[in-house]
């Protein structure tokens, strides 16, 4: 039964990540990219505070469940699948933060290429991120579904 509980919130946890991060990708960033850059900067500054108090907590959640469901069930792949998860730390450390420190301190007066183009640069390492969460849940789904 354990297993089973285990199993299930590792799952759940991954797909409720990676569909809100996968919408982020879509749609908030798709948005952005056909607005005037003082809009998207608007946009990117309500949108961060809300998925920022989201993603890091379930982002470890979902990692750390990986990594002990790994554990309990003694099988490799749930650890690939924690390893996975846990890179969006670094990569959100490293790749990311830089980006939202920047834009964090833009203002609407800032010129509309600079904000266009950090917007850009968030958006593709924000798509990164999603991808490695993506693969996580698609392992754990098939660690649950083929195995």
């Amino acid at each position: 039964m354990l297993i089973q509980l285990l199993e299930f919130a590792s799952v759940l946890s991954a797909g409720v990540i990676s569909g809100a991060m996968i919408y982020e990708s879509i749609v908030e960033v798709g948005v952005r990219k056909n607005t005037p850059p003082v809009d998207q900067l608007a946009n990117w500054h309500r949108c961060f505070p809300v998925a920022s108090g989201i993603f890091k907590p379930l982002g470890f959640i979902t990692a750390a469940l990986f990594a002990i469901t790994g554990y309990v069930t003694a099988d490799y792949l749930w650890f690939i699948a924690a390893l996975v998860a846990f890179l969006l730390g670094p990569i959100t450390w490293l790749l990311i933060a830089p980006t939202n420190t920047r834009l964090l301190a833009m203002k609407e007066k800032t010129d509309g290429s600079e904000i266009s183009d950090a917007i850009a640069k968030w958006g593709a390492r924000h798509h990164l991120r999603t991808t490695l969460i993506t693969i996580s849940f698609v392992l754990s789904l098939y660690i649950v579904i083929v195995r």
